[in-house]
């Protein structure tokens, strides 16, 4: 349940891509392995960079691989070969320097050897120009420092780097270092002679935030806006939801208090779903250095006001709960733990290109604001991976008659589907052709319907996809046929999955016997509604396979178990989901805090850089827009509901 801050392996993702993106390199086999590389298939992103790296008669490309190349096998943990590539690349190239000088540090990090690391990032500081690459090379120097090396180990990096500017890093960072470690004093000391004696003003301007933040917090305060209606007789789902959140951000708070070296005060404001109106409170908050970020709200519609107010007056907002596209996006101080609709769409699009091995698909959906977006998002990400859409449609909200909906669907899978009829005309006889598909279970009545001259049933009718296949086993001569023949007799079985982000779980019934009515054979992708055990079970017989993705699921492991009865013991309950909302939120940011951050300007740098908190019942991943980009992901089967994990959204 605790938090791993990201720093180093964010850049490792996405740094250089945006680097080389802005560079007028034009070349589809290298467009190629970034998209592999994006997608997290890094051996073949590998393969791809290794070739291209191998061209000596084009060689900004082959740079540009070569540093690709390097970052794939750093990616695979093969940081030895990576090493080897660098080291190589350094002696021939003077280009991308502190790309490679940053790849470096981080292949030693992950080897352990961290004064050689220290030494790659000193190089990166000396000549990096861009501003990320500065940026992570600070976040990998400071968790050397602070968490893998000793005081004693600190002093020799210091006697070793007489170079003024990089031994201003490393005093401010061992400051640091004694800082969390409780020794107050010492940091001052040292945070004092950075301010008197550094040229950096970067380091000065932080060295004066955190000394002010040692001298006057002596409790961090958060902000939490939850529509809680404490003044009015609101008895409505709102103050439900946000009363029971509430509750399971004060136990993590209190858990954490309770051995904390800095304590967090929580400041709760009621918003009573009127965001304008607590727009005062928010800017009091803004005006007090001691509260570092705010919690909530946790429905969209006041996420958006008080995000936008937020970002623009510079504290971090963090809801746990709102899940429309664009509010974190378009704010760079707003953050959303749980997945925005675009970002589902997409999840299951690329589970099913990428895990499921997945190529056709169609979409049957309710045509609301926001089915539409996360089936929107589904379909872009398809095709983005090189699948294909062969059917798109959309019903109104709240309809039960789907045959036409769901005909279009069956008329789109008949286009796409190869007919095959036996050639009667081959040498193969009748009775022998008779008796190889008696072998395989065809009725007498189907064998006669293949076998009729004057009105022949295409083979493709019985055995489907698998047509040419089966027949080939056995033998049986084909000939391929235009298709015009078309009968719910017959299954369609040439999309390999349909897309069915329903509204609620009552549409799983409505939706699956008009499938099974259409004799539709697929496999069915899902959203968080369909997670209805009782439903599903009751029409498991019109369902052969369903994934869905679920936002928080109980994994019943010993941990969570263990949570559970603690849970109860203080409580008195079990946790309901809202409860977990509003433990897993609180404990995601008490470990940020934990982690260093030492002011506000920190928190909002460690919360960019921050990913993998496993939590009760979900994980947290922040993408680079600052939505959370892991859900679960379960599989229906043969009436049997499967948990099968985490999945976690590949960036393009």
């Amino acid at each position: 349940m605790g938090i791993i801050i990201k720093y180093f392996f964010y850049f490792l993702i996405f740094g250089l891509i945006d680097n080389i993106s802005a560079q007028t390199i034009n070349d589809k086999k290298i467009d190629k392995g970034f998209t592999e590389y994006s997608n997290g298939n890094y051996s073949v992103a590998s393969s791809i960079f290794y070739l291209i790296a191998n061209k000596k008669n084009e060689k900004e490309l082959s740079q540009v691989a070569t540093i690709m190349l390097a970052k794939t096998q750093t990616a695979l943990g093969n940081n030895n070969e990576s090493i080897v590539i660098l080291t190589k690349y350094l002696k021939n190239n003077s280009k991308y320097l502190e790309d490679a000088y940053l790849i470096l540090a981080i292949n030693f990090y992950h080897l352990n050897k961290f004064t050689e690391s220290i030494s790659w990032l000193e190089s990166v500081i000396k000549i990096a120009a861009e501003e990320k690459n500065i940026s992570m090379a600070n976040l990998l120097l400071e968790n050397v420092i602070c968490e893998n090396i000793s005081f004693t180990e600190v002093e020799i990096l210091k006697d070793k780097y007489s170079k003024k500017n990089f031994l201003d890093y490393l005093n401010f960072y061992e400051a640091k270092k004694y800082y969390l470690i409780g020794d107050k004093k010492r940091a001052l000391e040292l945070f004092e002679e950075i301010i008197d004696d550094s040229e950096n003003k970067n380091l000065i301007i932080k060295s004066k935030e955190i000394i002010y933040s040692i001298e006057n917090i002596a409790t961090i305060k958060f902000g939490v806006f939850l529509p809680l209606f404490l003044k009015g007789d609101s008895l409505g789902r709102g103050k439900k939801i946000a009363t029971e959140i509430l509750e399971g951000i004060e136990l993590a708070n209190k858990h954490f208090n309770q051995n904390a070296k800095i304590k967090i005060e929580l400041v709760i404001r009621d918003t009573e779903r009127k965001p304008v109106k607590v727009a005062g409170e928010l800017q009091k908050l803004v005006d007090d250095k001691n509260v570092f970020g705010i919690l909530g709200p946790i429905f969209s519609d006041e996420t958006i006001i008080l995000g936008s107010l937020a970002n623009t007056r510079g504290i971090p907002l963090i809801s746990p709960t709102a899940t429309d596209t664009g509010i974190a996006s378009k704010n760079k101080f707003v953050f959303q733990l749980n997945p925005d609709l675009l970002t589902r769409g997409k999840i299951i699009a690329q589970y099913a290109i990428q895990k499921l091995k997945l190529s056709t698909f169609a979409i049957l959906a309710p045509s609301t604001s926001q089915q539409n977006i996360i089936a929107n998002g589904f379909s872009n990400e398809i095709q983005n991976l090189g699948g294909r859409i062969v059917a798109d449609v959309r019903y109104p909200k709240s309809s039960t008659d789907l045959r036409y909906f769901i005909n279009t669907i069956r008329k789109s899978g008949n286009v796409l589907q190869s007919d095959y009829k036996i050639n009667l005309n081959a040498k193969l006889k009748p009775n022998e052709i008779e008796n190889k598909l008696k072998l395989v279970g065809v009725t007498s009545e189907n064998i006669s319907k293949v076998l009729n001259k004057t009105n022949q049933l295409p083979l493709s009718k019985i055995f489907g996809k698998n047509t040419k296949n089966i027949s080939d086993s056995l033998k049986i001569p084909l000939l391929k046929i235009s298709n015009s023949l078309d009968s719910l007799e017959y299954p369609i079985n040439s999309i390999d999955a349909i897309f069915l982000p329903i509204t609620n779980s009552k549409e799983i019934a409505v939706v699956t016997s008009q499938l099974k009515l259409y004799n539709i054979e697929t496999i069915l992708l899902g959203t968080q509604e369909w997670n209805a055990p009782e439903i599903l079970e009751e029409n498991s017989n019109n369902i052969s396979t369903l994934y869905f993705i679920q936002d928080r699921l109980k994994d019943d492991s010993d941990v969570e178990t263990k949570f559970y009865k603690k849970y109860f013991d203080e409580l008195k309950h079990y946790p309901t989901e809202n409860n977990l909302i509003g433990y897993n939120s609180m404990n995601f940011i008490n470990g940020i805090i934990e982690s260093g951050a030492l002011s506000r300007e920190e928190f909002k740098i460690k919360l960019d850089n921050s990913a993998d908190y496993k939590g009760v019942g979900l994980n947290i991943n922040l993408n680079q827009n600052r939505i959370n980009s892991s859900m679960k992901i379960l599989k229906f089967s043969n009436g049997v509901l499967t948990k099968l994990g985490s999945i976690e959204l590949q960036e393009n």
